[in-house]
């Protein structure tokens, strides 16, 4: 009985700890079809920081999920860094810029580096669409001041 009461007390008054929340400076889903064409919604997160000050520039990141047709591409709309693909469901992409073309089976949470000093072109050779999230580690846009 003493052990369970001291649980509890511990459990009330213990110290709550939790960690930072570092969220996407803008997050969009975007559907690309098998043209080329793009469409796009978009969220963006308000900037830190006061008017007269910079916003923070740590930790800044955009997230698209894109919704690929058969032999649509993934299109570079907001990324001039390193970005890191994940997969949400099962296809696979096809690396164009490589001779002969790299074929990437792609499954529920596979993740590709692709690293901005490679100009890297992936489409979706398979025969359903594809989702994928396409996590920029510096977006090219700047916070509305």
């Amino acid at each position: 009985m003493k052990l369970a009461i001291g649980l509890l007390l511990g459990i009330l008054f213990g110290p709550v700890v939790s960690g930072a929340q570092v969220l996407p400076m803008s997050s969009g889903s975007c559907g690309v079809s098998s043209s080329g064409t793009v469409g796009c919604d978009w969220l963006s997160a308000v900037p830190n920081g006061h008017a007269n000050k910079e916003p923070s520039t740590a930790h800044r990141f955009s997230v698209t999920r894109f919704t690929l047709s058969p032999t649509a591409a993934l299109p570079k709309l907001v990324c001039d860094e390193d970005e890191v693909i994940v997969g949400l469901g099962k296809g696979e992409l096809v690396n164009e810029t490589k001779a002969p073309p790299v074929h990437i089976p792609i499954d529920q949470g596979s993740v590709l580096l692709m690293p901005k000093e490679e100009a890297i072109v992936l489409r979706n050779v398979g025969e359903h669409q594809l989702d994928v999230l396409e996590i920029c580690l510096r977006p090219r846009f700047e916070a509305i001041r």
